[in-house]
């Protein structure tokens, strides 16, 4: 289950307005949906953990990913699902503490073959403000969006890694890396010492269909001072298994 809170960064793209502060947060059962001809319909539950009523309304938006990493909004999307995917409802009014509300995605059948995407965003609505309510008030409002995937026929990605560099002043490693193919890669980002010992990890890692290479810079442990022995691994986002496995 993925937990947003209102004070605290998301995995994944979350944005914040001024609004009244409370404590407030909900909850998600998916960070991302996949769909495709044979699973056409999904659930997506937000669930409301905080000690008040909490209102919600949904919308798509299409999105792309910069060679950095950073997801924000775009138009005539070249590989967008936005127009193949309809959910309902469009907003939940008073959801209950410690409850959920249940949103229905589904998409249609398509003709084309590979991966489209477009972006599902969940908004807090906010209660109007207390009549007695005097001076500057700050009123945070929780987005967050989540990616929903529509694949259609076979979907083949290759991926690389590349351009290895090590800054011993900052412990920092750059690289990048590359994809190609008619869908997104994603995994998990393992960097092991000459020991065999996990000095980092980062896990649901993206590069989308749109970009061709992404480019990482991560900091590594003040004890490591080369990247001599270093081993980067990819692997697959649920089972673990290995996609790529590269000396660095």
């Amino acid at each position: 289950m993925l937990q947003i809170k209102r004070f605290l960064k998301p995995l994944m793209a979350v944005l914040c307005l001024t609004s009244l502060t409370v404590n407030a947060e909900f909850n998600l059962d998916k960070y991302r949906v996949v769909l495709d001809q044979k699973e056409r319909r999904t659930d997506l539950r937000v669930y409301n953990t905080s000690e008040e009523f909490i209102s919600f309304r949904v919308q798509l938006l299409d999105m792309a990913m910069n060679e950095i990493g950073e997801i924000k909004p775009i138009e005539d999307y070249a590989y967008s699902a936005k127009s193949l995917v309809r959910v309902s409802p469009r907003m939940a009014k008073n959801v209950t503490p410690h409850t959920y509300q249940k949103f229905r995605v589904r998409t249609r059948g398509i003709k084309e073959i590979g991966e489209f995407r477009t972006h599902l965003l969940i908004e807090e609505l906010l209660p109007p403000l207390d009549g007695e309510a005097k001076g500057m008030i700050i009123r945070p409002n929780l987005r967050m969006v989540i990616p929903i995937f529509i694949k259609n026929g076979t979907v083949n990605v290759d991926v690389s890694a590349t351009n290895f560099a090590f800054t011993a002043t900052d412990n920092t490693l750059n690289f990048d890396i590359n994809r190609s193919g008619n869908g997104s890669a994603f995994g998990n980002i393992i960097i092991e010492d000459s020991n065999g010992e996990i000095i980092y990890r980062k896990h649901n890692v993206g590069v989308y269909r749109e970009l061709a290479q992404r480019k990482f810079s991560i900091e590594l442990p003040d004890t490591i001072q080369t990247r001599k022995g270093l081993i980067f691994k990819l692997l697959h986002p649920d089972s673990e298994e290995i996609i790529l496995q590269q000396s660095i």
